[in-house]
């Protein structure tokens, strides 16, 4: 059973998520701009049943009452296809992170506990990865694997496991020689135990910040790919997409069709990086 928490404890973990002007707390601002657009985009059958919906009558027109963000060159609701292709690039994003986690973090885990030759090959074998751009990567996997949603999912996780697998390994190569980890390896503890309840704590923080900033990466790389024509097929609404349809309507004075999925692109990137850095330096705190 666990003790009660001292009140000194609560109090400094009431402080840590307090926010007070000037000081380094937890990202509320941040946090409630991402659950905003998260809920928004979750909401869209209620708001906008129907992103495909079209209104030839209606095309190109400007941000109104009946359509706060305009009608694209078809006339389709801008509102309704960028909550749309919203819960969409969330889907995508969150999904590759996920999955680069899953696998990343446990893999990170062995390579950095059982040092040795192979956890040395590996580790060449990520550099040649990691050696490649990463949009190119990404662009030859679909070429290779085809333009599914699934396979935009794999091809991000692909390109992402590395990250997690650097990180998670150079994190236990320094809780590995730490003493609490040394005095359970000294009493007899196993292996398995001494990774999974003594190390694997201490390198789940930069992990998890480490997921804020992948799912925000994953987004922005499945608007670029399908911004190049290779990641989500139309008529489905993404931002990319709908960013590149819009940019030929920029120098007619059209600028609605892509500066609202791109502002909706913008504010969910930073608002997943701006959370990562806040836990980074709620954490400095409170070492």
């Amino acid at each position: 059973m666990a003790e009660p928490l001292a009140e000194s404890d609560l109090v400094i973990r009431r402080e840590r998520l307090r926010w007070v002007p000037g000081r380094r707390r937890f990202p509320w601002l941040p946090f409630l701009l991402f659950a905003t657009i998260v809920a928004l985009c979750l909401l869209q059958p209620i708001i906008r049943p129907n992103p495909n919906a079209l209104d030839v009558i209606d095309r190109l027109q400007g941000p109104s009452a009946a359509h706060p963000f305009g009608t694209d060159s078809i006339g389709r609701d801008g509102l309704a296809r960028v909550l749309a292709a919203g819960r969409l690039d969330l889907l995508i994003g969150l999904s590759g992170a996920a999955l680069a986690f899953v696998i990343g973090v446990p893999l990170g885990l062995l390579l950095g506990y059982f040092r040795g030759r192979g956890s040395e090959l590996s580790m060449r074998a990520l550099d040649v990865i990691q050696a490649f751009p990463l949009l190119i990567f990404a662009l030859a996997l679909l070429a290779f694997l085809g333009q599914a949603t699934s396979t935009i999912v794999y091809a991000i996780a692909f390109v992402s496991i590395p990250i997690f697998i650097r990180l998670v390994r150079t994190e236990t190569l320094r809780v590995r020689e730490l003493p609490f980890v040394e005095a359970a390896r000294s009493v007899g503890n196993p292996t398995p135990r001494i990774i999974f309840r003594h190390v694997l704590p201490n390198v789940l923080t930069p992990s998890i910040v480490q997921f804020t900033s992948t799912a925000g990466f994953a987004i922005l790389l499945a608007g670029a790919l399908s911004f190049l024509g290779v990641g989500v097929r139309a008529p489905r609404a993404e931002w990319g997409a709908m960013i590149q349809d819009g940019s030929q309507y920029l120098v007619t004075d059209q600028w609605w069709i892509s500066i609202f999925p791109g502002i909706a692109l913008f504010l969910t990137v930073l608002a997943l990086h701006s959370i990562g850095e806040g836990v980074v330096r709620m954490r400095r705190i409170g070492e």
